[in-house]
C-alpha cells in the first residue's frame, strides 16, 4: 500500500495517497514496525509538501531521519536529509 500512495503521488492523487498512508501508519503503529514507520515519514512529507505545508513536511522528514539513523538505512537517511535540506 505504501508503494501504492506513492503512484498516487507520483500522478497528483493526493487525497486516494493520504488515506493510504494514514491507512499504512495505523497498522505499522499498531504492530509496532519500525521499517514500515520509515517508508511512511518522507511520503508523507512529499505529500505536505504538494499540499503547501512546509512545516508538517519537515516534522516527517525530521521523523524519518531519526528512523534512518537508528535502523541504518544509509540511502534513505541522505536522501531524507537532502530532501530536508532542499525544504529550508
Amino acid at each position: 500500500m505504501i508503494r501504492l500512495a506513492a503512484i498516487d503521488l507520483d500522478c497528483g492523487n493526493l487525497d486516494p495517497a493520504a488515506a493510504m498512508l494514514i491507512r499504512c501508519r495505523a497498522q505499522a503503529e499498531h504492530h509496532k514496525d519500525q521499517r514500515r514507520m520509515s517508508e511512511i515519514h518522507p511520503r508523507m512529507a512529499r505529500l505536505h509538501t504538494l499540499r503547501g505545508d512546509l512545516p508538517a513536511a519537515r516534522v516527517s522528514l525530521a521523523e524519518a531521519i531519526d528512523l534512518f539513523e537508528r535502523l541504518g538505512m544509509r540511502r534513505e537517511l541522505a536522501e531524507s536529509r537532502q530532501a530536508l535540506a532542499d525544504l529550508a
